[in-house]
């Protein structure tokens, strides 16, 4: 199709569409196909599919999945509509809660917050998704979740407008107003998402009966506060998903807000956290990084640590001195540090709980010179500049940061950054040790990047310290560019 794509596998029928699984065979990644079924013609929903192209098209963000390409193909004498996406492996968000029930306290909020982040990018440029669900999540394999199945959205300024009395989307998460026919906001699409996080906090929707019932209770009855169904969620939590469930949409939040609010919960609950220049947020797989700190042996699980993937399959346990930590003391190692872990990031000494605890012949260890990078990443994270700095060596401070506000510069456009494949180290020489590892970053501007990182680290006083960073993107396909 398009001359590039070729189809390989069907995913998903629906009423109106298939989703193929295919190949581009010109950057040589997968890809989702959406191909109309035939004989719709020149109907309104032929009109709704290939708007859906356009309008997805010209939103790019690490939360919505991405179309490449739309076109018509002529089969047989048909002509058939079809769109070109990101192919997202994960499955649905409806599947992920179907497989595992009420989400945990952490999960809601960090999905919520991806979710919000994403809908705040298309709202920004005008477009309301109008059918947001569990079902239009998708999640892909580290467990991020984007939006899809902008079918049946709609620039803000465009001309057409759904008519009077009629709706679209789906009974169970559409707003009052969306249900009663009246006009369709930024908004609803935070009623939508607030119903969705909902469920994910109950494992149940919040109103249950026919279309008729159902569309009835979202007009005139209050929730029942998620907690009183058995949510593992914090009060502020609750606060929130009820605040986007508010029958007057100039009470709800807006999707940046929410997005605000739900980013520091995510952080408060599931990693170490701060504020990045320009009071954005920023996040580490803080709990491996948080016994780095302390001086733990440690066997780093960033991506369960951050909530992905299957409990157990992509990460292990952290251990401490042999023991496995418990979950207990890991929180608390999060959320507050030690007095002398924080100094040791301050002062650069070898105080208990530094990341280079001990004398100068157990401290130059592999896992010495990884629990340095993690902590000069979380002293980043907690906008402790001058902490930070401390992790560099004299020399290449000379070189490439004379001074700490050289330094911090360096991350005056950063707003999220995350370990996606834990640093591991090896040393190289007398005194020499090389940390690599995987970070997926976003930046104020909103761009997501892939990034391969290598540290070159030298002794220095009996400690690591950094003496090179060497930082390269990567493309789509993986590659180093």
């Amino acid at each position: 199709m398009g001359g590039r794509f070729t189809l390989e596998d069907g995913i998903a029928v629906g009423g109106v569409a298939t989703v193929y699984l295919g190949r581009d065979e010109v950057l040589g990644r997968p890809v989702a196909v959406k191909i109309l079924h035939p004989g719709f013609g020149d109907s309104d929903l032929t009109s709704r599919f290939e708007r859906e192209g356009g309008t997805a098209a010209k939103l790019s963000h690490a939360n919505i999945v991405q179309v490449y390409d739309a076109g018509k193909e002529t089969d047989d004498g048909r002509e058939t509509s079809y769109i070109v996406m990101e192919y997202v492996s994960g499955g649905d968000l409806g599947g992920f809660m179907e497989e595992r029930g009420p989400l945990p306290e952490a999960e809601p909020s960090r999905i919520g917050s991806d979710l919000a982040a994403g809908l705040a990018h298309a709202h920004d440029r005008g477009v309301v998704h109008r059918d947001i669900k569990p079902q239009n999540v998708l999640m892909d394999e580290r467990g991020r979740p984007k939006l899809t199945d902008f079918g049946i959205a709609h620039a803000l300024d465009e001309t057409r407008t759904t008519r009077t009395g009629s709706y679209l989307g789906t009974t169970l998460y559409s707003s009052p107003e969306q249900l009663q026919g009246e006009t369709v906001t930024a908004k609803s699409d935070v009623y939508s998402l607030g119903a969705t996080l909902y469920e994910a906090a109950v494992g149940e929707p919040m109103f249950e009966g026919g279309v008729f019932r159902v569309a009835s209770q979202h007009i005139h009855d209050a929730p029942v506060p998620p907690t009183e169904r058995g949510a593992d969620i914090t009060p502020e939590m609750e606060r929130l998903i009820l605040a986007c469930l508010a029958k007057n949409p100039d009470e709800r939040p807006d999707a940046a807000e929410l997005r605000e609010s739900l980013g520091r919960l995510s952080a408060e609950d599931g990693g170490a956290s701060g504020t990045a220049p320009g009071g954005s947020r920023v996040k580490l797989a803080g709990a491996a990084v948080a016994l780095l700190l302390l001086g733990a042996t440690v066997m780093l699980g960033a991506a369960s640590l951050l909530g992905l993937g299957e409990p157990g399959s992509q990460a292990e346990q952290g251990e401490m001195e042999g023991r496995e930590a418990p979950a207990e003391q890991e929180r608390a190692s999060l959320q507050e540090p030690t007095e002398d872990a924080e100094g040791s990031a301050n002062e650069g000494s070898a105080n208990e709980g530094s990341a280079n605890e001990g004398s100068a012949s157990d401290s130059l260890t592999e896992e010495a010179a990884a629990g340095t990078v993690a902590a000069m990443y979380l002293s980043v994270v907690r906008e402790d500049y001058e902490g930070s700095y401390e992790f560099l060596s004299e020399g290449y401070r000379q070189r490439e940061f004379p001074t700490r506000g050289d330094w911090e510069e360096n991350f005056s456009d950063l707003r999220a950054i995350t370990f996606t494949e834990t640093p591991t180290a090896r040393i190289s020489g007398d005194g020499e040790a090389v940390v690599t590892g995987e970070t997926a970053t976003i930046t104020n501007g909103g761009e997501a990047t892939s990034e391969s990182g290598a540290w070159n680290l030298v002794s220095e006083g009996g400690e690591w310290k950094i003496d090179d960073m060497d930082i390269r993107e990567r493309d789509r396909a993986g590659d180093e560019v």
